[in-house]
């Protein structure tokens, strides 16, 4: 019958095709397929999260020429900073205020929700914060920033760095967010945060300069994203 003939012509059809196909498994590219260790990581993802090699890490460098190197990058951060409020400033003078008014507005509240969030994960990832606190006489001897009372509380000054930090960021959010809802004038929690982002900087320069990763958080590409967040 037709209905029959049909039948044979789409069976025929379908076991071409399948002849002709090769299996899923014989076309697995091999930057897909498992490592040795079992991760499924594909090449690319690999390649985006390569290390660089230490030898070019200003931290290989002479003491010298990494206090030079720290001095250069805190510039270079203080004179973009000082850039970018100046431009706002300008900015606010041009629009009569009412940037400045939008700003208080609508920061406060999301930025110290984002401040009082961070500091909180200080306490639950101590030990990843703390490999991205530079150890004293990082950089050639130029960091030597004391701790005091760390022996006394049994913590390494890095982990003292990490919690006096996360106390300082989650109290700074309240604030912020005080600030938000009027409750306080938002130039002081906006003023305690700008200081306290100056004293945590020195653990991003150290995520740069030697290449320390913060565990928990994805890779950062070297050197691109380091400039980026800078």
């Amino acid at each position: 019958t037709k209905l029959q003939q049909h039948r044979r012509i789409v069976s025929h059809h379908f076991n071409l095709h399948t002849l002709s196909c090769p299996s899923e498994t014989t076309t697995t590219p091999t930057a897909l397929k498992s490592s040795p260790g079992g991760n499924d990581d594909s090449g690319s993802e690999t390649a985006a999260t390569a290390r660089p090699d230490p030898s070019i890490l200003l931290s290989a460098k002479s003491d010298s020429e990494q206090k030079l190197g720290v001095a250069s990058i805190g510039a270079g951060i203080l004179l973009g900073a000082l850039f970018l409020t100046s431009f706002l400033g300008w900015l606010n003078t041009v629009s009569g205020g009412f940037l400045g008014t939008i700003l208080d507005f609508v920061v406060p509240l999301p930025l110290g929700l984002i401040f009082t969030f961070v500091g909180a994960t200080h306490f639950f990832y101590k030990d990843e914060y703390a490999a991205i606190v530079p150890p004293k006489g990082s950089w050639g001897g130029l960091w030597n920033v004391p701790t005091p009372g760390a022996d006394k509380l049994g913590l390494s000054d890095e982990e003292y760095h990490v919690l006096w930090s996360g106390v300082a960021e989650v109290g700074g959010g309240l604030l912020l967010i005080l600030g938000g809802l009027n409750a306080i004038p938002v130039q002081i929690p906006a003023f305690l945060l700008f200081a306290l982002t100056l004293a945590v900087t020195p653990a991003n320069i150290y995520m740069y300069t030697h290449d320390a990763p913060l565990a928990f958080a994805p890779p950062l590409r070297y050197p691109d994203d380091h400039i980026g967040r800078g």
